[in-house]
């Protein structure tokens, strides 16, 4: 269900909820997962990119004391958006932007041609909600999930389908009734590929593909840095997905890296080695810190596990 976020304005140090006021439009906005700041139409003040789930990336372009207007960016697609970050990655003097997503590494078909969708409602009455996930296939929009997983969450199935091969044979349409789909929360995703958006200038974009490393799993965490001072804007990412239903495999493919600009845009990625071994983590964020030493030192958060510092090589 989509989620309502807030706009909080620091007051003299108090913060006062002017959502209704500013930006209406955040009640049920979406399940917004992170957000970066920029003043992308140049007007002096801030605006904010918002990503998240099962959502298109959007601006809220500040408008002052006339309130926030909400500009989605088409060119970007909807995606399962789990983090965002910024730099002039083509030292053309704007911001451009670094989106991860879900990947291609997955059941669902990867990111070409998407065409997931999620349903929900209390389908089957007995008032608890239900989430069904369908796809489509040669024009046939069928479901995800067979016949014994679904059955246990919706009872009814098992009668309206009484063996395999009848569900096998049925629609999405078939299984859920007009009816139940049409008052149904409803969304779509059209990309799962994590991207760079590039920035013209002028407040457009186009989005390019991230390199291969970069979609063998979630992206949930990058870091914008010049790694190897060489005055290019490189980047590091990090994420996978290890808490998932008893149907899918753990999202565990995507090695943390460190991808190295070329100024214009394009970047070679490559893994980090740890002690000459690759490291298969749930990472969530990445941050820098620099130590008394006068060191750099990147922390990378680990959902469920220990807190990863890594240190640059000599070498």
């Amino acid at each position: 269900m989509p989620a309502s976020s807030k706009l909080l304005i620091n007051q003299s140090g108090r913060y006062t909820d002017k959502t209704s006021t500013l930006a209406p439009f955040l009640d049920k906005f979406g399940m917004v997962t992170d957000v970066v700041q920029d003043d992308i139409d140049k007007d002096g003040d801030i605006d904010l990119l918002v990503v998240g789930e099962w959502m298109m990336p959007t601006w809220l372009i500040n408008g002052g004391a006339a309130g926030f207007t909400a500009q989605p960016i088409e060119a970007a697609g909807t995606g399962l958006w789990w983090t965002v970050e910024k730099g002039d990655f083509d030292k053309d003097g704007d911001t451009d932007f670094l989106l991860g997503n879900l990947g291609w590494n997955n059941k669902f078909g990867g990111s070409k041609g998407t065409k997931l969708e999620v349903y929900g409602n209390d389908f089957d009455q007995n008032g608890k909600f239900d989430v069904v996930l369908a796809n489509t296939k040669q024009d046939k929009l069928l479901p995800v999930r067979g016949r014994e997983c679904t059955s246990q969450e919706l009872p009814f199935v098992l009668n309206k389908f009484p063996n395999y091969q009848s569900y096998a044979t049925a629609s999405f349409t078939d299984i859920f009734s007009a009816d139940m789909l049409k008052n149904s929360t409803h969304n779509k995703l059209s990309t799962m590929t994590s991207i760079y958006l590039i920035n013209d200038g002028s407040g457009k974009f186009t989005a390019k593909d991230l390199p291969l490393m970069c979609q063998a799993g979630p992206v949930k965490a990058f870091y914008a840095d010049d790694f190897n001072k060489d005055g290019n804007l490189d980047f590091m990412y990090a994420g996978n997905h290890f808490p998932t239903e008893v149907e899918t495999a753990r999202y565990d493919g995507l090695y943390p890296g460190i991808c190295y600009g070329d100024g214009k845009g394009n970047f070679v990625c490559k893994s980090i080695f740890i002690e000459n071994q690759m490291r298969i983590d749930d990472i969530r964020d990445i941050q820098k810190i620099k130590l008394a030493t006068g060191d750099e030192v990147y922390l990378l958060s680990n959902n469920n596990g220990p807190l990863r510092a890594y240190k640059k090589s000599k070498q």
